[in-house]
């Protein structure tokens, strides 16, 4: 029940923060800020060095606490082109990326926002060339009023963490032994 709350309130927390940051182009066509479908297949690790394991849905998983936590979910879109929703909580920063691939499995756009414990957060949109991130938008945000502000004292000490984890096609994700296996019932 504790994981439950806690994912509850980070996602209705991150649903003000993300609503309250600007657009600053159009779009992109890879959104942190897209609905994840129900339909979607729920995984975690509860740290770095624990193996990833499905559940019925976020509500089911368990509360992520380690050095290395992370939720995911996996969905297809309706062309069949699979795209994934991670949450990396965190005491200093929590990390919020969608990844989009092609129908064959190869990373095409990243959706990355990073929202820091004090008062700031980090967007970046890019789209993949030649295995690189081309980033299409990026700029650092006011984490309560959503606006866009310079870069902020302290940033520079998150440099790291502010560059999101690329997996290339969808057969190095983390939980890619999972897909192969038959999805966890939806909860009833």
């Amino acid at each position: 029940m504790l994981a439950m709350n806690s994912v509850r309130l980070a996602l209705a927390s991150f649903a003000l923060v993300v609503c309250a940051v600007p657009a600053a182009t159009a779009a992109p066509a890879c959104d942190v800020k897209a609905e994840v479908p129900e339909t979607a297949r729920t995984f975690s690790t509860l740290s770095g060095s624990s193996p990833w394991v499905e559940y019925q849905s976020l509500a089911y998983a368990p509360d992520p606490t380690g050095e290395g936590a992370a939720y995911a979910q996996y969905w297809l879109d309706s062309t069949g082109a699979p795209s994934v929703f991670m949450i990396q909580p965190g005491s200093k920063y929590w990390i919020y990326v969608t990844y989009c691939f092609s129908v064959r499995g190869q990373l095409e756009n990243v959706s990355f926002i990073l929202n820091s414990s004090s008062t700031w957060g980090y967007r970046l949109d890019g789209t993949m060339t030649q295995g690189v991130l081309q980033p299409q938008t990026s700029y650092f945000f006011n984490n309560y009023s959503g606006a866009t502000i310079p870069k902020p004292d302290g940033a520079d000490a998150l440099a790291d963490a502010m560059k999101p984890t690329l997996y290339l096609d969808t057969s190095k994700l983390p939980f890619a032994a999972q897909l192969a296996q038959p999805a966890k019932l939806p909860a009833k």
